[in-house]
């Protein structure tokens, strides 16, 4: 009987480990597109040139290396730091009309996601 329970708890949490595995891969395929088809439409939206986007990719990276290195020990208000200082950085490579459009589309993008989360929330 000992043994049949312990077979059976070893092959449950074998497929248990091995589930977690799969989905692991799978979610983090559609989660690097999505950034990527963000970006390329806030750059749309922006009307933002090639050179624009070349830099301010390079902040993004630059600000994602500084958040990995921190995340440890960072607090809420460090990261939120980390936020305003990279918004700054992109603010100085567009061009007045372009932080405007930034800020509609901003605003836009934060409506949508309330409305997302109203539905989630009445199901």
């Amino acid at each position: 009987m000992k043994k049949i329970l312990f077979i059976t708890a070893a092959f449950t949490i074998s497929v248990c480990a091995s589930a977690q595995q799969v989905i692991s891969k799978n979610s983090k395929a559609p989660v690097e597109t999505s950034v990527k088809n963000n970006f390329e439409e806030w750059a749309k939206v922006l009307k933002l040139t090639s050179e624009q986007m070349q830099k301010i990719r390079g902040i993004e990276e630059s600000y994602m290396k500084r958040k990995e290195d921190v995340r440890a020990t960072a607090t809420p208000e460090i990261l939120s730091n980390l936020e305003t200082e990279k918004k700054k950085e992109i603010y100085e490579v567009l061009r007045p009309d372009q932080i405007e459009a930034d800020i509609r589309y901003q605003e836009m993008k934060e409506k949508e996601n309330i409305e997302k989360a109203s539905v989630k929330s009445l199901r």
